[in-house]
């Protein structure tokens, strides 16, 4: 499998593009980064979860 994805990987690129992905690498690549930075919610769901936290009595921690 690793030398199929090699193959791949090496083969000619279409003009314009920086690099060819395999199934499952855009994936992969967004959870190692939302691993490290956490998942962004915006912020009108960030004042909802606050507000349901806040009337169940659960803290808001940053």
């Amino acid at each position: 499998m690793d030398a199929y994805i090699e193959t791949i990987k090496g083969s000619a690129r279409a003009s314009g593009t920086k690099e060819i992905l395999v199934p499952g690498e855009p994936e992969y690549r967004t959870e190692v980064k939302f691993l490290k930075d956490g998942i962004p919610l915006a912020a009108n769901t960030v004042k909802e979860l606050t507000s349901l936290g806040q009337s169940l009595g659960i803290p808001f921690i940053l």
